[in-house]
């Protein structure tokens, strides 16, 4: 029964209710080692779920006192990756390291599944925060390449491989990889996600783009704010070090403007500030709108557009509506027509 109810509990939230159950069912003593066992890496995770971390690592504990009286890897794996974040969020990254890995070797061979994704990109991140992003790098990309197997689309797993890419200095791949999960996070409102990946876009740009880069970092405070994690646990040493360098340049005042500037952003705008296209001086529209006009007028269907400039085809429909509404154009047609004039004037 707990296994039958247990999506039905995440998805509505019911937290105490699944303890409640959980800890009932563990009173049986007629279980096997292997039900036990399973209990109480449950209790243990919904313990953690509602703040008790306390009773989540007994119960971690508990369950992994019986790890070898057993032979079921998705048990096993589940209670190493229990442990493993459990010893996380405690500061002890090197044993979380070796409970993911433990997870992982115990699923070696088996049937590609969601909970092997969480496996991969938890141990990625784990190496991330142990400095190492050459180590954590094959581990994004094994979290990546089950994720496509399996047809699913997690932003978490854009942003652990985005943030391992650039760890390893692939810079422009590590943006890709920030903004298509932003436009992932984007579509199912998961503020949480979101948060990690502007952290992600902003520490790209603070070098070069600070003001740009400070309104990012207030944008994704904002996310943290709407979604009620606060600060993490352990926030991105990156980030940490973008926001540094813009407080530097920008100065007290210039900081606070840019950052409550970030605070106030919607999605839309968000992801065009992410995407590079504020508006250039003098032009009612941003460079990437000049660009899909000109390929309107070139003859290309929204979905050649998107395939052209590697952004989904949504994202071209947003594009080409804005740029209707400023320009006071009703058709594809008038864009066209608008475009072919700019390049006129232009000498194109």
């Amino acid at each position: 029964m707990v296994d039958a109810l247990g999506w039905f509990w995440r998805a509505r939230g019911l937290v105490r209710e699944a303890l409640l159950r959980v800890c009932a069912a563990l009173e049986n003593d007629r279980l096997s080692a292997r039900d036990r066992a399973d209990l109480l890496s449950e209790a243990g995770a919904w313990s953690q779920r509602s703040a008790d971390l306390e009773a989540a690592t007994a119960y971690a504990a508990a369950a992994a006192e019986m790890l070898g009286q057993f032979d079921d890897p998705e048990v096993v794996s589940r209670i190493h990756d229990l442990r493993g974040i459990l010893r996380a969020e405690a500061g002890d990254l090197e044993g979380a390291e070796r409970d993911f890995v433990e997870g992982l070797r115990a699923r070696a061979g088996r049937e590609a599944s969601d909970d092997m994704i969480n496996w991969a990109n938890n141990l990625a991140m784990t190496r991330l925060l142990l400095g190492r992003p050459p180590d954590a790098l094959p581990d994004a990309e094994l979290a990546l390449e089950i994720q496509r197997q399996l047809g699913t689309a997690a932003p978490e797993v854009f942003h652990i491989h985005g943030a391992a890419l650039m760890g390893v200095g692939r810079v422009a791949e590590a943006r890709e990889q920030f903004l298509t999960g932003l436009e992932v996070a984007a579509d199912h409102a998961n503020y949480r996600a979101a948060s990690s990946l502007i952290d992600g876009l902003a520490s790209q740009l603070a070098a070069g783009q600070p003001l740009r880069a400070m309104t990012l970092l207030g944008a994704a405070e904002a996310c943290r704010r709407i979604e009620g994690a606060g600060r993490r646990l352990h926030p991105d040493p990156e980030a940490v070090e973008a926001e540094r360098r813009c407080r530097l340049v920008l100065g007290a005042a210039g900081s606070e403007a840019a950052f409550g500037r970030g605070l106030q952003l919607g999605w839309r705008e968000v992801l065009e500030m992410a995407r590079g296209e504020d508006a250039e001086p003098q032009s009612p529209l941003t460079a990437r709108k000049r660009e899909i006009a000109a390929l309107v007028a070139a003859g290309l269907s929204n979905k050649e557009i998107a395939r052209r400039l590697a952004i989904s085809e949504r994202t071209v429909d947003a594009h080409l509506e804005q740029l209707r509404n400023q320009l006071g154009l009703h058709n594809r047609a008038q864009v066209a027509v608008w475009a072919a004039e700019q390049a006129r004037k232009a000498g194109v």
